[in-house]
């Protein structure tokens, strides 16, 4: 079971990997332009410069109206991910990257630019149609979008699925967990995570399977941009063919990682009381340790 869980979270992470080397789609206003990666944070003087200086003269903005210009920031955790994928020659900002239509890198260029190199830049990738000329109206795409509910703060919702193990009053099995939830997140290293999880595990007893809904409640701490530890609790009913309906509490703790817009999680269900019998170390749902791969959109 240990190896076919580890096998899981193996496979599971080596498939997401490519998925960084890619813009996500939600980020791309116009398919058949070229893109303008921009890699910056607020903190970036240069940055700064750049955009109410070099951006704003006409030559420059007809020419980067041509692009889907992307403002990705660095300090956020979706744009630490696109920084380790795409630049290659270092993690200074601002950092330029030119991609075609398919999605490659075409040119790249580190630091602050004036507006005859910045041009220059912008044609050598040969990735604009000849003869054409841009309206001069820059549409910048924020990558995280900044549109959460309170400033510094971004709303995500997930789904998922996982394999586990539990180990209750019928004895160990292997089962599987869907998930829904959503994430409420600083910027920074905090994240608020709720949801309902529906464990299903094969008869044991009878020809009847055994079903847990969940009810978690989970803080996130982030170390770095991408993985982050969890612990929490939950309240949750379980259905177990020996026992009947049954309700109980329990404690949660786990490790994620992040990766464009996928989230792999190993976690650990320790149940603490049957509210039901008081009995401690609930025998229904006492341990399960699951490991799950969830989309977050």
């Amino acid at each position: 079971m240990k190896r076919l869980l580890l096998s899981f979270f193996l496979v599971s992470l080596l498939s997401l990997s490519s998925f960084a080397q890619k813009i996500a789609p939600q980020y791309i206003q116009d398919i058949e332009k070229p893109s303008l990666l921009i890699f910056t944070a607020d903190w970036c003087q240069p940055c700064n410069y750049m955009k109410q200086t070099v951006f704003t003269q006409k030559p420059i903005a007809e020419l980067m109206s041509q692009f889907n210009v992307l403002m990705i920031d660095v300090s956020t955790g979706v744009g630490a991910i696109y920084q380790g994928a795409f630049c290659k020659n270092g993690l200074m900002v601002p950092y330029f990257i030119i991609l075609n239509t398919e999605g490659d890198a075409v040119n790249e260029k580190i630091g602050v630019m004036e507006e005859a190199d910045f041009s220059a830049f912008l044609n050598k990738a040969e990735v604009l149609k000849e003869g054409e000329k841009g309206n001069g109206n820059i549409v910048y795409t924020d990558v995280p979008a900044k549109d959460g509910f309170v400033k510094g703060w971004d709303l995500e919702a997930g789904l998922g699925l996982g394999l586990g193990s539990c180990s209750n009053i019928e004895g160990s099995r292997l089962g599987i967990t869907v998930l829904a939830e959503a994430r409420y997140r600083s910027r920074r290293q905090l994240g608020f995570r709720t949801g309902l999880e529906l464990s299903i595990l094969p008869a044991a007893v009878d020809m009847t399977p055994s079903i847990s809904l969940l009810l978690p409640l989970n803080l996130d701490l982030f170390f770095g941009q991408s993985l982050y530890g969890s612990f929490g609790a939950y309240a949750g009913l379980h259905s177990v063919a020996s026992l009947g309906a049954r309700g109980d509490v329990g404690a949660r703790f786990g490790v994620g990682y992040l990766l464009e817009s996928f989230d792999l999680r190993c976690t650990y269900n320790l149940g603490a009381l049957n509210i039901n019998k008081g009995d401690i170390m609930n025998p229904i749902g006492a341990r399960y340790l699951n490991v799950s791969l969830g989309y977050r959109f």
